[in-house]
């Protein structure tokens, strides 16, 4: 299976949300703004990367994670993955495309915008990084809800 953590420009939220559903971040206490700087997409994507797949890893079962900055267009995007996967002979239903647009809140919107198109990183980047913090227990409850639905798809397969 492949799990597409996704929002507007998959540079903050979503590597964050992936980055605990990796386990790479523990969901049971609040990090620090340093502690997200140290993951490796954060605030880094580009609005040029937007529509692209950004590999982060795998999980303990072997499913590929990645995150995908849709703009503002995304089902559009989302639509295309999908029929993309189906050209290739893919299975749809191995995709799982999680959104993680509802858990981003202003602080993140401002800080984002901010440090990613305004290039104003100094200003935006701590701002994004307060934001994510204030949101980090939401992206945890949404991360452990992909796991369950990961682990229910594998099970669902294996009776078929």
């Amino acid at each position: 299976m492949k799990v597409v953590f996704h929002c507007y420009g998959g540079t903050h939220a979503s590597p964050v949300t992936a980055a605990l559903y990796l386990r790479q971040l523990d969901g049971r206490r609040r990090p620090a703004v340093c502690d997200l700087l140290r993951l490796t997409l954060f605030d880094q994507v580009e609005p040029r990367d937007f529509g692209r797949l950004i590999p982060v890893g795998d999980d303990e079962a072997g499913n590929q994670v990645y995150v995908l900055g849709c703009g503002r267009h995304p089902q559009i995007v989302l639509r295309a993955l999908a029929g993309f996967l189906r050209l290739l002979g893919g299975n749809p239903e191995e995709l799982l495309l999680v959104d993680v647009s509802p858990h981003i809140n202003i602080v993140m919107r401002v800080g984002g915008f901010t440090s990613r198109v305004l290039r104003l990183v100094s200003v935006g980047r701590p701002l994004v990084g307060f934001g994510t913090v204030l949101a980090f227990p939401r992206l945890a409850r949404l991360a452990e809800e992909t796991r369950r639905r990961v682990e229910e798809r594998r099970r669902g397969a294996a009776l078929r």
